[in-house]
C-alpha cells in the first residue's frame, strides 16, 4: 500500500512539535508539493501522485494513502455491497500532530466510512 507525506518544505518552520518531516517513518514516501522558488507550481512528483490516485492534494502538509473502504452501498442488482477496495484518500495534517496521530486518523477514516455505510444501509 502506497503512503505519501506531502509537504511544502515549510513544515519544520511553521508546525509545532513534533517535527514530522524530520521523523518520517519507514514505508512513507516524502514528496515536496511545490518546486523550490516557484510557490505557485506543483512539483512533478505531486502531479504524478494526483494523476495516479485520481485525487487533488488539498493542502500541505497532508498524507495521501490507500485505505480499505467499502466499494459502495449497493451492488448493481440492488443487494447490499459488502465488498471493500483500496481507495486513495488525502488527509490534511494539522499542527501538533504526531505520526501516531496520523496513523490513528487513518484508522478513524475507515471507521467513519464503515459507520456511514451501516447508516445508509439502514436507510435504503
Amino acid at each position: 500500500m502506497a503512503k505519501y507525506f506531502i509537504h511544502n518544505n515549510e513544515q519544520e518552520l511553521t508546525i509545532r512539535e513534533p517535527k514530522l518531516l524530520s521523523n518520517v517513518p519507514s514505508g512513507w514516501t516524502v514528496v515536496e508539493y511545490q518546486n523550490e522558488g516557484e510557490q505557485a507550481d506543483i512539483s512533478d512528483a505531486a502531479l504524478a501522485i494526483e494523476s495516479e490516485a485520481g485525487i487533488t492534494i488539498n493542502g500541505t502538509p497532508s498524507v495521501v494513502v490507500q485505505l480499505n473502504c467499502y466499494k459502495g452501498l449497493l451492488n448493481p442488482d440492488g443487494s447490499e455491497n459488502t465488498t471493500r477496495e483500496y481507495k486513495w484518500i488525502c488527509i490534511p495534517v494539522h499542527d501538533g500532530k504526531s505520526w501516531a496521530d496520523i496513523e490513528q486518523e487513518m484508522v478513524d477514516w475507515v471507521a467513519r466510512d464503515d459507520a456511514i455505510h451501516d447508516t445508509l444501509k439502514v436507510l435504503k
